[in-house]
């Protein structure tokens, strides 16, 4: 295996294994691993037409790996906040309390009366000024409200420690594939008819850039079947790629081979977010409505739902 990532453009169907099944890797006692397909950017939107369904370009490569240390899932929200006030106020202007606002100056009058009742320019001195002077703050009166799911986040981290030269060479490879693919590459510059153009022959001239690849990522066995027990990610994009080069404390590496050291000790710790929004329907509880799963392979540690009244 050579220390050089391969080319993503006209070079497909690469796979890494690491570790690898020479006699120094140890390959043949691991029993989970994960694989990462490497795939050329498509959106779903357009050509899947399916709000669950992930539509994949053409694939590039493969990466296989022993799992993780950390395996972190991160879901999150997006909440707005309005105060009591303000609320007031929008609820009075959609009552027509402010009358036709087509007919007397639109809804430029509507904001007007709003920031009128929210309080005017001298409105953030003033409660300053109170504030320093009674000791005290005006309760906002606040309230969340539901804007919009985040983009799921799936975060991998490993401590490798290769057995061997050849595998550290190995390692270096998967590194700098995760990294590499990480980017952007060049879409034809001026004169190369819209074009993917060599990077050499790109210059300054690249005006665009093509996004960079998108990647499925599954938990599997040795005999290559699906483990069902951790969550299932969607298409993901991969945010950002950290390395560390000397996660021993110290500078280690094997003997160089063709001019190239290779580390010992190196953490790599990889982020993905998913490229589409999820919702309660959406397909990523196990496959299927957790409630459901629990309360039919674990019916004993369900409780019944109480009754209205009880």
């Amino acid at each position: 295996m050579s220390h050089n990532a391969p080319e993503i453009e006209g070079d497909q169907g690469w796979r890494i294994d690491y570790p690898s099944t020479n006699p120094f890797g140890n390959a043949e006692e691991i029993q989970h691993w994960m694989h990462f397909g490497c795939y050329e950017s498509v959106t779903n939107l357009i050509n899947s037409g399916i709000g669950n369904q992930d539509v994949y370009g053409i694939k590039f490569g493969d990466i296989f790996v022993q799992a993780p240390d950390n395996v972190i899932e991160a879901d999150t929200h997006n909440w707005g906040a309005i105060n009591q006030k303000l609320m007031g106020a929008a609820l009075q202007a959609m009552s027509g309390e402010f009358g036709n606002v087509n007919r007397q100056g639109g809804w430029g009058q509507v904001g007007a009366s709003i920031l009128e009742m929210i309080g005017g320019p001298g409105a953030a001195l003033a409660k300053s000024v109170a504030a320093v002077g009674s000791r005290t703050v005006l309760n906002p009166r606040s309230e969340k409200y539901y804007e919009s799911p985040g983009f799921r986040t799936f975060g991998f981290a490993w401590k490798f420690a290769p057995m061997s030269a050849h595998d550290s060479l190995l390692l270096r490879t998967l590194t700098e594939i995760f990294r590499k693919y990480s980017y952007p590459s060049f879409m034809g510059a001026a004169g190369s008819q819209g074009g993917t153009v060599p990077h050499e022959q790109v210059g300054i001239l690249g005006m665009r850039y093509k996004s960079p690849p998108e990647w499925d990522i599954n938990h599997v066995f040795t005999d290559g079947s699906v483990y069902q027990g951790l969550s299932h990610a969607g298409k993901c994009v991969l945010q950002s790629v950290n390395v560390n080069y000397t996660a021993g404390g110290i500078v280690q590496s094997y003997i160089p081979e063709d001019g190239f050291g290779s580390d010992v000790f190196v953490n790599l710790e990889l982020s993905f977010s998913e490229v589409d929004l999820k919702h309660q329907h959406s397909n990523i509880f196990n496959h299927g409505s957790a409630a459901d799963n629990m309360a039919q392979n674990h019916p004993a540690l369900i409780a019944p739902a109480p009754q209205v009244g009880q």
